[in-house]
């Protein structure tokens, strides 16, 4: 989904849907969120959320989930998704692992 200001692309956002096998439950992960600098404080990338959730909310219950590197807390995104409601601790708290080969 793109947002556009003022006839220019200010933000996009991509998701994927899948089906977990541990519970009844569909996963939205969302793969990317991007606001033009120009255009944060606005409410863009607020919107762009909404519309995944919104969308979300017809596959009830549900889980949206993302990733946030430790790189963007000091830009203030883990704040922006905190103040969505989005948590990292419970059982949903996670450790991202990676092995290169």
């Amino acid at each position: 989904m793109v947002a556009e200001y003022n006839s220019e692309i200010a933000g996009w956002i991509a998701w994927s849907k899948t089906y977990l096998f541990v519970n009844d439950k569909v996963r939205f992960h969302i793969e990317g969120l991007v606001v033009d600098e120009k255009y944060q404080g606005r409410g863009i990338g607020k919107k762009l959320m909404k519309f995944v959730e919104d969308m979300a909310s017809a596959h009830a219950p549900c889980i949206i989930d993302l990733k946030s590197g430790l790189r963007r807390a000091k830009a203030g995104t883990h704040d922006f998704y905190k103040t969505l409601g989005y948590i990292n601790e419970g059982e949903m708290a996670k450790l991202y692992l990676r092995k290169e080969l």
